[in-house]
């Protein structure tokens, strides 16, 4: 399946995002979006992401964006967990959304 690249801004603006998503966002159950993308250093990595919505509320969206940042940096320093759970390289937020870049590796 081929999918053209799309140009973001904010967060993303360094990476090279599909525009096709793996996963669509719901936002009624707090459900992030998954879509592919290349950093800069053109390596592939996979963007977890719930998009911000003018005008609404989102404290939810950060409370559950923030508590999964934690959760991942817990999971990292437990021994051996390189070989079980996905890294994150980044995360950020910005206007769109609140993101986390992940290296599937």
């Amino acid at each position: 399946m081929t999918s053209r690249r799309v140009a973001k801004k904010g967060f993303l603006t360094e990476y090279s995002v599909e525009d096709v998503y793996l996963l669509r966002p719901d936002r009624n159950r707090g459900r992030p979006g998954i879509i592919r993308a290349r950093d800069p250093q053109s390596n592939d990595v996979v963007v977890k992401l719930w998009p911000r919505v003018k005008g609404v509320d989102d404290r939810d969206l950060e409370d559950i964006w923030r508590s999964e940042i934690r959760q991942l940096q817990r999971l990292a320093a437990v021994p051996g967990a390189d070989d079980l759970f996905v890294h994150m390289v980044a995360n950020g937020k910005d206007t769109e959304g609140f993101y986390l870049v992940l290296d599937p590796g």
